[in-house]
C-alpha cells in the first residue's frame, strides 16, 4: 500500500473530524499517513512483527485495515475517537486513537482503541482485562466480586 492508495482510502468521518480540528484538506492525507507508519514503527521496533510478517509496510497496511474496519471508532467501546490528535504524544486526552495488538490469536490481529483504555489494558490477555473490568464493575455497583 503506497501513500495514494491509503490517501483514497482514508475514511471520511477521520477526515471530517481532521478538517473540522483545523488541519488543512491538502494535509489531511499525510497527517494520516505520518501517524499510521509511526505505529508501524512503534511496534516494529517492541515486537518481532517486522521478522514474523515480512515488513513494515505490510504492518502499516494491516494497521490501516483495523482503522477501516472500526470505521474509525474503537473497538471495544464503539465511541468515535479524537482524530485531531493524532501525531501527538496527548495521553490525557480519553479518546485520542491508539492500536491494540492480540498476539493470543493464531494471526496477529490490532484493533483500533483509544490511548487510556489500551494503557489500562496493557500487557494483559482480553480475558484477563475482561474479568478485571468485570470486577471493577461488580464491585463499584455494591457487589462482592
Amino acid at each position: 500500500m503506497d501513500f495514494s492508495t491509503i490517501t483514497e482510502l482514508i475514511p471520511v468521518g477521520i477526515t471530517t473530524r481532521l478538517i473540522q480540528s483545523g488541519l488543512a484538506e491538502a494535509t489531511v492525507p499525510q497527517k494520516y499517513y505520518d501517524w499510521l507508519d509511526g505505529r508501524a514503527k512503534d511496534y516494529a521496533d517492541r515486537t518481532e512483527d517486522y521478522l514474523a510478517f515480512g515488513s513494515k509496510a505490510i504492518v502499516r497496511s494491516w494497521l490501516h485495515r483495523s482503522v477501516i474496519k472500526a470505521e474509525g471508532r474503537c473497538y471495544y467501546t464503539g465511541r468515535e475517537l479524537e482524530w485531531e490528535h493524532i501525531g501527538t504524544k496527548n495521553w490525557d486526552t480519553i479518546t485520542a486513537p491508539s492500536i491494540d495488538h492480540d498476539r493470543e490469536s493464531s494471526q496477529l490481529e490490532y484493533r483500533l482503541t483509544y490511548i487510556r483504555l489500551n494503557r489500562s489494558k496493557q500487557d494483559m490477555t482480553l480475558d484477563e482485562w475482561y474479568a478485571l473490568t468485570d470486577t471493577v464493575k461488580k464491585f463499584r455497583s455494591g457487589k462482592t466480586p
